[in-house]
């Protein structure tokens, strides 16, 4: 399967562009496997071959938005006002960022920014693309070797925490300096390495922010973290998750947002871990919770959408890693210009400088 999907895409065999190519899949994911080559001039490579079919299967689901916007209806109707949710805004933007994923020509230039905008970093790695060998259906990157997830979350907890640090930074600093997110930080999607580096894999799926909405985002936060119930409550409805009209209980709003991250809401230094984890998955969405009553006066902006998976899956592998840190002093260098609170603080911001 391999071998047609590279010759149809690249117009050569396989054996004709690398010096190597193994027809057993490294890896595998859902809609493509991923393949270890090396090229002429002796460079290792990862190239990932989408199965053929799947990008034509899910297109034609996702242009039937309104078959999506019933899904999303039916999970909203299990708790009817739970939230103030436009169904099809909400499955239009699910619909643009997964249609992204099936084309690898967008995650290859998601990567190349990445790449670029962290070449040389002291603890972030990101795979070099290879342009020349990457089309829809096929993408060619730098072969990196780490540590999966299993193996790391048993490493010393010295490293862990600085594994942590490292995919904190990477999806804060992203967010705040250049409005992108990375929305799939599965734990699948990380290699650990022994000198506390972490490479980030799989640019697919990537959201990009208006500095309003980055704003925005941060006022909703900053807020919360000076318990100011009047000031959050403001920056939510400019964000437009209230009607001023009918708007929820300020304080109980305050409480329940705060309880849903307690990495930067508690008291610090924080140690993450998966009871942890649970805790703030309960406080976010049971439907008997002390947010119930907030949720129902909510509304979700669609732009939005992601920021929740976002959250939970980066609390889920920092909970995994039970990575301890000071997390908010850590937010403050990105949106407050705080001084570095940490060593790798320091190594980011020397960089950052040099990069300007």
């Amino acid at each position: 399967m391999a071998i047609e999907v590279v010759t149809a895409e690249l117009g050569r065999p396989p054996r004709e562009l690398f010096a190597s190519f193994d027809p057993h899949p490294l890896a595998a994911a859902s809609i493509g496997q991923v393949h270890a080559a090396t090229l002429p001039d002796g460079r290792r490579v990862a190239v990932k071959v989408q199965y053929p079919g799947v990008e034509e299967a899910i297109r034609a689901d996702l242009a039937n938005t309104e078959l999506l916007a019933t899904f999303f209806q039916l999970i909203f109707s299990v708790a009817p006002g739970l939230l103030r949710m436009d169904v099809k805004a909400m499955a239009a933007e699910v619909a643009d960022r997964i249609g992204e994923e099936v084309d690898y020509r967008i995650e290859a230039a998601n990567q190349l920014r990445f790449a670029d905008a962290h070449r040389g970093h002291p603890f972030i790695r990101i795979p070099e693309v290879v342009s020349e060998l990457s089309t829809r259906r096929v993408l060619t990157m730098e072969l990196v070797e780490g540590l999966r997830y299993a193996k790391a979350i048993t490493a010393e907890r010295s490293l862990r925490d600085r594994w942590g640090e490292a995919i904190f930074r990477f999806l804060l600093g992203n967010l705040a300096l250049r409005g992108l997110f990375n929305t799939d930080p599965h734990p699948g999607n990380y290699l650990f390495h022994p000198d506390g580096t972490v490479t980030f894999l799989d640019f697919g799926c990537v959201k990009r922010f208006t500095p309003t909405q980055v704003h925005n985002m941060d006022e909703l936060v900053q807020a919360s973290i000076e318990q100011d119930a009047r000031r959050f409550m403001q920056a939510a409805t400019v964000a437009g998750f209230v009607d001023p009209s009918d708007p929820p209980d300020a304080d109980a709003f305050l409480a329940a947002f705060t309880g849903s991250s307690p990495g930067l809401f508690a008291a610090q230094p924080f140690t993450y871990t998966p009871e942890s984890v649970a805790e703030a998955l309960r406080n976010t969405w049971s439907l008997r919770g002390p947010g119930t009553a907030v949720m129902r006066k909510l509304r979700g902006d669609a732009d939005y959408v992601f920021i929740s998976r976002i959250d939970t899956g980066l609390t889920a592998v920092l909970g995994g890693l039970h990575a301890t840190g000071c997390w908010r002093a850590i937010r403050a260098e990105y949106y407050r210009g705080a001084p570095p609170s940490t060593p790798y603080g320091e190594l980011d911001l020397a960089y950052r400088r040099a990069h300007r």
